[in-house]
């Protein structure tokens, strides 16, 4: 019950945070916000819930998982209240559980900066989980703060 809690609080402070940092990514000028937009091989991934930038690192910057997995051809699952696994890369599963940092990724565990969240109904994970859980298909992962945008290379062959 006590952990429940720790995650229930963790995630209304999470939340309460990204309120604030899209308030602030609000262009004084116009009043518009600059919302994040995410790359995939130089091609736009359209999600419903764009990434969230907590601070300027990219141990700070979240995105959504499962539009992610699915744009590499992976498949993800809810797996009951806390835990999402993924599949795909022939190599076995990868296991984010929200509200932990450790997480599975290909057998093996693996730590984050900022623990998984659910934001509008959508698991927000850091972009380095991205590079561990898809070490296989994804070549780099970075954010460029100054324009707003979430790059992604993959070693994937190009789509037509």
């Amino acid at each position: 019950m006590k952990k429940k809690v720790k995650v229930i609080l963790a995630a209304l402070l999470l939340m309460s945070m990204f309120t604030a940092t899209m308030a602030q990514a609000a262009d004084a000028s116009t009043g518009t916000e600059t919302v994040p937009r995410m790359y995939i091989d130089g091609v736009l991934l359209e999600s419903d819930v764009p990434p969230i930038v907590l601070g300027e690192d990219d141990f700070y910057v979240m995105v959504p998982l499962r539009a992610i997995t699915e744009a590499l051809g992976y498949t993800i699952e809810w797996g009951g209240f806390s835990q999402i696994r993924i599949e795909g890369n022939g190599n076995g599963h990868s296991t984010v559980t929200i509200g932990n940092q450790e997480f599975w990724a290909t057998n093996r565990a693996s730590m984050v900066v900022n623990a998984p969240f659910i934001a509008r109904n959508r698991t927000m994970v850091c972009i380095w989980t991205i590079r561990s859980v898809f070490a296989d298909s994804v070549d780099d992962v970075s954010f460029d703060f100054e324009q707003n945008v979430l790059m992604i290379t993959t070693t994937l062959p190009a789509q037509n």
